[in-house]
């Protein structure tokens, strides 16, 4: 069975190369170079996938674009956009839109194609997925164990004792880790010291 392909394009030369490039692949064509016509025939034809020109008479891609993803029937199907080499982009709008590509023209139709085939076929996949199974009778919520509630401890006198406690027990090992490396340090200058005494004591002899 053909997928079904909207082509929005205002180009006649553009509207010929994707009908000759798709016409020996599995899409069926439909061609329009007006926006109006072509929104108006969404709903009757049903498409695979929508190929719109940014810059249309009537209604822009952008409006048949949005009006796309605003049906519910056609969520899922493959958008992809044909622009011009010089056409600025307005990305605050496409930046709502839910769109699969973006082709620069000019295109190489065959793998313009190919493209097309590949985003309608991904998009059937995605909507064949199962969707996530839910035990019968036992809600997602009741399926988590209970969070115990948390309990603030409550302050007295021997917690407080407690934690000057373990305070001073940090401060003395601080302490006399540092007391350790001070001598060590000490006794190292001071052998430093003692030789550099002796070298000169008995260079003087």
């Amino acid at each position: 069975m053909a997928y079904k392909v909207i082509v929005a394009e205002s180009s006649v030369s553009s509207q010929k190369a994707i009908q000759l490039a798709f016409a020996n692949s599995d899409l069926e064509v439909y061609s329009f170079d007006d926006g109006l016509e072509a929104l108006k025939a969404i709903p009757q034809i049903g498409p695979d996938a929508v190929l719109l020109s940014f810059a249309l008479p009537s209604k822009d891609g952008y409006e048949l674009g949005h009006y796309l993803r605003a049906q519910e029937a056609f969520k899922q199907t493959a958008l992809v956009f044909l622009r011009g080499a010089f056409e600025p982009l307005d990305w605050k709008k496409l930046s709502s839109l839910d769109f699969d590509e973006i082709v620069q023209k000019p295109f190489d139709s065959e793998k313009l194609a190919r493209l097309v085939i590949d985003k309608i076929e991904e998009k059937k996949e995605f909507a064949r997925l199962p969707e996530e199974p839910v035990l019968e009778g036992i809600s997602q919520a009741a399926s988590q164990p209970e969070a115990s509630p948390l309990v603030s401890p409550e302050w007295t006198a021997e917690v407080e004792e407690k934690i000057r406690e373990i305070v001073r027990e940090e401060v003395q090992e601080a302490s006399s880790q540092i007391e350790k490396a001070a001598r060590e340090i000490v006794s190292s200058e001071f052998r430093k010291w003692l030789v550099r005494e002796l070298q000169e004591s008995k260079q003087k002899r």
